[in-house]
């Protein structure tokens, strides 16, 4: 049956073909012919490029082919395209703002920068056959992990055997960078045969304890979006992240996660979290991101409450511990800037007691704790890792470039 669903996976399907030919062509130009292994690289939430369709998808059971422009990231982004990346519920799922199917694909590149370009050509220098998996960062993490075991693998596998009579996935590895990496530990939770040819499981930066950013979203917006000329446009494009179920598992950690963990998270001998980083501003007392009270988040904005408690369930088998048999193969690599203590590490709640004012936002973070200008440090790992499984990298980092950095790819080739 052909559905909008079926439909736009098919179509990324169409454009992941040109990136697997990509693939096929470095493949045959890499001269190692034993030990071979496939590393997927996930971006960070917002580094995959976003197109979307020219025209509306049509309700008539039909096979639809679409052109698209380039929303994110491009020129267009800033004149009001990103207005146009909301979604909207219908029949059970989630569509594209006015039915125009909005399709990762690959990474993006403004003014000729892109944040994985050295770090393609270190996999290369070392005999690593690449693939980067763009992924849609506005979508529930579950879908394109989905997407990627049931549609992508065994196009990928046919269509690199047919050419090259190899299996790229008889040996590989799983990399995530930033939310990427909560895509990738999300995928050690399914029940997929092809899992054990995983050789290791790498996330570098990524926030399994959650972070400030997304919060601050949801009450002032994106401060290089909010301003379209002469035009604050803040609220409409709050009403556009909240109407995006992928940003919903990003807040600081529920409390039961919290009362589970606080131990280990209390006793890290280097980047300690003391207490619970989400708090009321008057009060002092905890203030769960994943269901903090009434009077916390708007009601005015689209904030979807259901799709919150939704997200919990997912964020929870995130931050749990990785499935027995992965755990081995399982690392984390977290930044730290020098100096440190410049990455917020906690957010104190006000109530709200009217429609929300972006200008004076309810929430402000707390102190600077180390970490990589976004994520904290204690946020960077899951504490059930052993500490051999948790690697920091220090110094002059930044956590958009961070896999850019030669001491982060120093790492990587002692993990692999």
């Amino acid at each position: 049956m052909i559905t909008y669903d079926t439909t736009r996976d098919s179509e990324q399907l169409r454009l992941l073909k040109g990136d697997i030919r990509n693939f096929i062509t470095r493949y045959e130009s890499n001269p190692q012919s034993s030990g071979r292994r496939t590393l997927f690289l996930f971006p960070g939430g917002m580094a995959s490029q976003l197109l979307r369709a020219q025209t509306p998808y049509q309700d008539n059971g039909t096979a639809q082919q679409f052109n698209y422009d380039n929303y994110w990231l491009s020129p267009l982004t800033f004149l009001g395209g990103a207005l146009e990346l909301g979604m909207h519920k219908q029949g059970g799922g989630f569509r594209d703002q006015d039915d125009r199917i909005v399709i990762p694909s690959g990474i993006v590149n403004f003014l000729g920068i892109t944040p994985y370009s050295r770090f393609t050509d270190w996999c290369e220098l070392n005999g690593l056959d690449w693939f980067i998996f763009s992924w849609d960062w506005r979508r529930r993490l579950e879908d394109s992990v989905s997407f990627f075991f049931t549609q992508f693998v065994p196009l990928f596998r046919s269509m690199v055997q047919q050419e090259c009579g190899a299996d790229p996935m008889q040996k590989f590895i799983l990399m995530g960078h930033s939310f990427g990496g909560m895509v990738v530990k999300l995928m050690l939770h399914q029940n997929d045969l092809v899992l054990a040819n995983m050789t290791q499981a790498v996330t570098v930066a990524s926030p399994f304890y959650g972070y400030d950013g997304q919060i601050h979203r949801w009450f002032e917006g994106e401060p290089l979006l909010n301003q379209i000329g002469p035009f604050d446009v803040t609220i409409p494009m709050i009403k556009v992240i909240t109407s995006l179920p992928g940003g919903y598992v990003l807040p600081y950690l529920d409390y039961q996660t919290w009362l589970t963990n606080q131990q280990a998270l209390k006793l890290d001998p280097d980047y300690p979290l003391p207490d619970y980083p989400s708090k009321d501003a008057g009060t002092g007392q905890p203030v769960d991101p994943f269901n903090p009270g009434q009077n916390r988040y708007p009601t005015t904005t689209g904030f979807d409450f259901a799709e919150l408690n939704h997200a919990l369930t997912i964020y929870q088998t995130v931050a749990a511990p990785a499935p027995a048999a992965y755990a081995n193969r399982f690392f984390n690599i977290r930044g730290i800037q020098s100096p440190s203590g410049t990455t917020p590490g906690s957010i104190s709640w006000g109530l709200l007691t009217g429609p929300l004012n972006p200008h004076a936002s309810p929430v402000s973070s707390g102190a600077g704790d180390p970490g990589d200008d976004t994520q904290p440090a204690w946020a960077a790992r899951l504490v059930t890792l052993g500490s051999n499984q948790i690697v920091p990298i220090k110094g002059n980092i930044d956590h958009m470039f961070i896999m850019e950095d030669n001491a982060t790819q120093a790492e990587i080739a002692l993990i692999l």
